[in-house]
């Protein structure tokens, strides 16, 4: 993944769709050309389209598209993006587009259970650590045997598109990258060889015996 450098927009008069198109079509073609990446137009008010540019700074994209619309009634505006610092994520249900333990209790055929415990304190009824204590309850006692086999199953094919992308191409520019949950330890370390953060705060849990 190339992290975007610069925001590129192209604005027309009113009323002149095919004016903006036909910049469209230009500035896509000079980008193809210099193998530059974006992402497609976004248009807005069909009176403007910004095209998120990767890989080019600001003075080069406008060097680059400047004179290929030049001739056509259109304003360009080139835009540098802020550089990423600091990023935070969840990981159940953002970095991974499942939630470990539902997962894990569907596995072991006490989704219902977890899940009312899971409703509960979205009503309010239940504050973080007794939601977390409940939960983890109804799965004392299984074998870890089962946590492997889920992880396989259920969670590692299941990490959110461009999630590995996106964190590398952060940690290549320097950004500090920090992976926040409420997700157990034992997830969390089989997902290092997918998501590597600079930083990681999780919840532990102990196995004893094998379970």
């Amino acid at each position: 993944m190339t992290l975007t450098l610069s925001i590129a927009t192209l604005v027309a008069p009113r009323q002149s769709p095919a004016v903006l198109a036909s910049a469209l079509d230009a500035a896509r073609r000079a980008l193809d050309a210099a193998g530059a990446p974006y992402t497609p137009g976004e248009t807005h008010d069909a009176r403007a389209v910004a095209l998120r540019l990767g890989g080019l700074r600001p003075a080069d994209a406008r060097a680059l598209l400047e004179p290929v619309v030049a001739d056509l009634p259109v304003d360009l505006i080139v835009a540098p993006v802020a550089r990423c610092r600091l990023f935070i994520a969840d990981m159940d249900s953002t970095m991974i587009t499942v939630e470990c333990i539902d997962e894990l209790a569907d596995f072991v055929g006490k989704k219902a259970q977890v899940s009312a415990v899971t409703e509960a304190a979205m009503r309010g009824e239940l504050d973080f650590e007794q939601a977390l204590d409940a939960r983890v309850a109804l799965l004392a006692g299984l074998p870890e045997a089962a946590l492997h086999a889920c992880y396989d199953q259920r969670v590692a094919p299941n990490l959110t598109p461009g999630g590995r992308g996106l964190i590398q191409a952060l940690n290549a520019d320097g950004a500090r990258t920090v992976l926040v949950s409420g997700g157990f330890t034992f997830s969390w370390t089989a997902w290092r060889r997918h998501l590597v953060f600079s930083m990681r705060r999780r919840t532990c849990w102990s196995l004893r015996a094998g379970r």
